[in-house]
């Protein structure tokens, strides 16, 4: 536990990690993990995994990749599909295994990537 920042308030936390996420890109850096989160955020690893947990409803992993599928579906959006192959995008998205990046696009999107770029 981090001597008096552990007691921060929730709200402050998670208007931080928004920051970090969706101002700062923090998802897209691809060693991005609890315990990086946590430091950046100033609280401990499961103070952090529980918010996130409570207030999203997932895990930190499904919550990471989420962000990082996001922006996938952004850049094919913006035309980065034609310069990048599908596993390029979802590299510069901050995934690292196209394994966990097919599969979690399939999870969320009930298609494979190729099959979702055939009906785009």
């Amino acid at each position: 536990m981090k001597a008096g920042t552990e007691k921060q308030d929730g709200s402050k936390v998670l208007e931080k990690l928004k920051f970090l996420m969706e101002k700062e890109f923090l998802y897209r850096n691809s060693n991005l993990d609890l315990p990086l989160l946590s430091n950046k955020l100033d609280v401990s690893k499961e103070k952090a995994s529980r918010l996130i947990n409570h207030h999203f409803g997932k895990s930190f992993t499904t919550y990471l990749n989420d962000y990082r599928l996001k922006e996938v579906l952004r850049l094919l959006q913006i035309g980065d599909s034609k310069s990048l192959t599908i596993t390029g995008i979802a590299t510069k998205a901050g995934f690292t295994s196209k394994s966990t990046f097919y599969r979690h696009f399939k999870y969320r999107m009930n298609s494979s990537p190729s099959t979702f770029l055939k009906t785009k």
